[in-house]
Parts: structure tokens; C-alpha cells; sequence
């Protein structure tokens, strides 16, 4: 029997959606490859503020919690697909739970994607093949 390598990389451009159900309407979730890698950052950036604030939601400000409000509505416009119409029905907790659905959906996939330690090793080796210790 032939020794086959796993692949470095296993990547698949077929997209598999996540979905929600929002008053019995099944509605979709993007996922990270139909983002753009600036809106992607937008995310990132705008959900450790949306953990921020919920950290401290019962100290908020009126100015903080209108940032919050408009963070969530930002979120869920960019991870949701679902009308406008939809989104405006919902209440601030649950626009909190569908962008923590989708903040946590993305960590394990990204944590499923992950290259092993041998694999990663052999990107840190230099042009001499030496590798460079990090430990």
C-alpha cells in the first residue's frame, strides 16, 4: 500500500450555509469565504466591541449603548441573509444570540481548518532548511 500525505490545504469553494429559524422562516448565515477580507475585519473588529460592552452592559452609558444597538444592527446586516424588514423586528438579545451563533460557528471552523504542527513546521523551515524555533 502507497504511504498517501494528507494535503497541506483542503479547500472547497462549494459554500455549505448555516441557517436560523426567525418566526418559523428558515434564514441563512454567511459564511467567512462570502465576506470580503475588509468586512471580515470589519467583523472581527466590531464583535470584540459587541463582547466589550456586553461585558459591562449594566454600566453602559446612553452613548454606549446606542453603539452597541447600532454594532449589533451593523453585524447582523453583514452575517444574516434576511430582509431589512426582518432584522428591524428584532429585539437587541436576539441580534446579540445570532451574532454569537455566527462568532462561535466561525471559531470552530476555523479551528477545524487548522494546519497540524508538523504542517506548519515545514512553512517555518528557512531556504537552507534549517527551521526556526519558536517554543
Amino acid at each position: 500500500m502507497a504511504n498517501q500525505k494528507k494535503p497541506l490545504l483542503d479547500i472547497t469553494t462549494l459554500i455549505e450555509r448555516e441557517f436560523i429559524l426567525i418566526d418559523g422562516t428558515q434564514y441563512s448565515l454567511k459564511t467567512a469565504a462570502e465576506i470580503a477580507l475588509a468586512d471580515y475585519y470589519r467583523i472581527s473588529s466590531r464583535a470584540e466591541q459587541v463582547r466589550e460592552y456586553t461585558a459591562r452592559a449594566a454600566s453602559l452609558t446612553a452613548e454606549e449603548a446606542q453603539t452597541l444597538a447600532d454594532a449589533l444592527d451593523l453585524l447582523l446586516g453583514m452575517i444574516l441573509i434576511a430582509p431589512a424588514e426582518i432584522r428591524s423586528r428584532m429585539h437587541e438579545m436576539q441580534k446579540l444570540s445570532i451574532v454569537q451563533a455566527f462568532t462561535a460557528l466561525q471559531m470552530e471552523r476555523n479551528q477545524a481548518n487548522r494546519l497540524e504542527p508538523s504542517a506548519a513546521n515545514q512553512l517555518s523551515e528557512t531556504s537552507t532548511g534549517e527551521t526556526n524555533s519558536r517554543d
